[in-house]
């Protein structure tokens, strides 16, 4: 290291110390840096002060040419301290190298030795030049070609500089850690080429595309007919960049990645591949309208960023995989239109985020989950035309934000929860050919938004809730099929809306209100099959 101490006749400001009172002199000046000049009596007191200087330079220089001598024969004694344990060391060497080789002489060993060592080290710098000059393109670090001989440089120095404090100070007992401390520095400036994480993070880049690659290509193999050549673009030539991203279909991020795959209406005929579980990226997947078949590969539920899957009007058979129910991100689920059978898998209500379940159309048997209130962001809740049975689950009523329900065509029973009728964004409400009972829930007057309420062919009983006047957004009312008795509710005339009032088939007393006459927006008025009496309005 240099000595960072100032010179012995220069100050701290780095003026002359013997010229300090002409520098204070010249700084009140401001005009003559020279000094003034020196008068007789001033000039014989700086000659026998510059004699004095002159002697007393003359007696250091003696004695630091005296220290200078004893520094010189303790490199000496310590430079053949070095050269025996040198010696020494390649005598060791040559012995546990080459046993048979007794006749060879110590000083010849430890030559070659030296010239071995000379060559390894040389080429374990070529190497490293090499892969610097290499890296020297790299953009992430511009800077490690400039810096990094110097780093090795002085690495190599300060461990040859301990290796050979080491060998004075314990002399042979060093010399395992001697001839590797060459091989330390090397490994250190090689660590120091370690690739950045940006070029790193482009390596798994590239790798995660050609991954997704091959499972689109995948999915492609299951397809076995292509009536309108859909997938005719999804071809990768021989030595070329994969396109992937512009094939029909696909969609992908910036970073090249796929996110989309939707393939509606095309008449795709095949079955659906487990490996597109590796497009890890997958956001979406629509295979509306198509001729898929084969079960649904549970491998999908390890798509952790799926928020839409939708797979509606294909050939699908099996069971909802319950893996399905893994999909944090799912927000869509629609299943409907296929030949799933089996029960709803209750892991589904693992999905909190899901906005919309649509089942219907299948053969699903069994209840409905009744862990199906943890769905609390469900809207659209469909499962018509299935084969499902029981009585809605007490959680159902925490399904507060729901706006489309239809249960209609299962086998479903008892009463409707009351709380419906806080379900004030209803807007949508299907319940037919089932076998729910008891009475309409007056609760659902409150759901202004209503506007189709289709509860026909179940077994409710009582009256018609006057409450349902309320619903000024109403079109459809269809309560026919059913055990309704008492008399129609004049206060029906308040929906202003209706288009469809079907009231028959039930058990029905009294007149026909007046008041009916006042829906302008009427179309369709079905009142037979009752116990009505008096006139027609």
């Amino acid at each position: 290291m240099s000595d960072l101490s100032w010179p012995s006749d220069i100050d701290s400001e780095g003026k002359p110390l013997g010229w300090r009172h002409w520098w204070d002199r010249a700084a009140s000046s401001n005009n003559d840096d020279s000094p003034p000049p020196a008068s007789e009596e001033e000039w014989d007191d700086d000659k026998e002060e510059d004699e004095e200087a002159e002697e007393q330079a003359e007696e250091e220089a003696e004695e630091q040419a005296e220290e200078e001598a004893e520094e010189e024969e303790e490199e000496e004694d310590a430079e053949d301290a070095a050269a025996r344990a040198k010696a020494q060391r390649a005598s060791t060497f040559d012995d546990e190298e080459d046993s048979t080789s007794s006749d060879m002489s110590k000083d010849t060993g430890s030559s070659e030795e030296v010239t071995s060592r000379k060559r390894r080290r040389n080429d374990d710098e070529q190497r490293i030049d090499s892969t610097v000059d290499a890296d020297a393109t790299a953009p992430c670090f511009p800077y490690k070609r400039l810096h990094l001989r110097l780093i090795r440089s002085n690495v190599e120095e300060d461990m040859n500089k301990i290796a050979r404090q080491m060998v004075l100070s314990s002399g042979t007992g060093s010399t395992s850690a001697a001839l590797l401390l060459p091989v330390l520095a090397v490994l250190v400036a090689v660590a120091l080429l370690a690739p950045a994480p940006a070029a790193a993070a482009g390596v798994a880049g590239a790798s995660v595309r050609a991954v997704q690659l091959e499972a689109l290509l995948a999915f492609k193999k299951g397809v076995v007919e292509d009536p309108l050549g859909t997938l005719s673009d999804w071809t990768v030539r021989a030595g070329g960049v994969p396109r992937h991203c512009n094939w029909t279909g696909i969609a992908c991020d910036g970073a090249g990645r796929v996110t989309s795959i939707q393939l509606l209406e095309t008449g795709l005929r095949g079955t659906l591949t487990p490996f597109l579980a590796n497009i890890s990226t997958l956001q979406v997947l629509d295979l509306t309208s198509n001729a898929f078949a084969g079960p649904i590969p549970p491998q999908l539920g390890r798509l952790g960023e799926l928020e839409g899957l939708i797979l509606t009007v294909n050939g699908f058979t099996g069971g909802i995989p319950p893996e399905l129910g893994d999909l944090g991100s799912l927000q869509l689920l629609d299943l409907s239109n296929n030949s799933l059978s089996g029960e709803i898998p209750s892991r589904l209500c693992n999905c909190s985020a899901m906005w919309a379940l649509g089942l219907e159309f299948n053969n699903l048997t069994g209840e409905i989950p009744s862990c199906i209130g943890d769905l609390s962001n469900l809207e659209i809740f469909q499962t018509y035309v299935n084969n499902l049975h029981g009585e809605l689950p007490p959680s159902f009523a925490k399904l507060t934000k729901l706006k489309t329900l239809d249960l209609s065509a299962n086998n479903l029973s008892g009463p409707l929860p009351p709380e419906i009728g806080e379900f004030s964004h209803l807007w949508i409400v299907q319940l037919f050919q089932n076998s729910f009972s008891g009475e309409i829930p007056p609760g659902l007057g409150r759901c202004k938004n209503l506007t189709l309420l289709n509860i026909y062919s179940n077994r409710f009983t009582g009256a018609i809730p006057r409450e349902l006047g309320e619903l000024e957004n109403l079109k459809a009312l269809r309560l026919y099929d059913n055990e309704l008795s008492s008399a129609i509710p004049s206060s029906l005339g308040r929906c202003k809306s209706l288009v469809t009032l079907q009231l028959s088939r039930n058990k029905l007393t009294g007149s026909i209100p007046p008041e009916l006459g006042e829906l302008r927006s009427l179309q369709s008025l079905s009142l037979h099959a009752n116990r009505l009496t008096g006139t027609i309005p």
